[in-house]
């Protein structure tokens, strides 16, 4: 499943945040568990979220990723 969510994830339009200025912006990665052939695997959600200067909030990134092996 993360490999048919990173292909997924892949086709989604990732805008920049080089176009602020933004007032704030706010990052995080969010653990989940999902099956990957026929095994559950853990991976993390990074979400970046950004409220620019006219107050408009927008996901300006998130990704799919896996946790790198301690």
């Amino acid at each position: 499943m993360a490999k048919h969510l990173d292909e997924q994830v892949a086709r989604v339009p990732q805008p920049s945040l080089d176009y602020g200025p933004y007032s704030c912006v706010w990052g995080d990665a969010l653990p989940q568990k999902v099956w990957e052939d026929g095994r559950i695997i853990s991976v993390h959600t990074l979400i970046a979220v950004a409220v620019n200067a006219d107050d408009t909030l927008a996901v300006r990134r998130w990704r799919v990723r896996r946790p790198t092996p301690a």
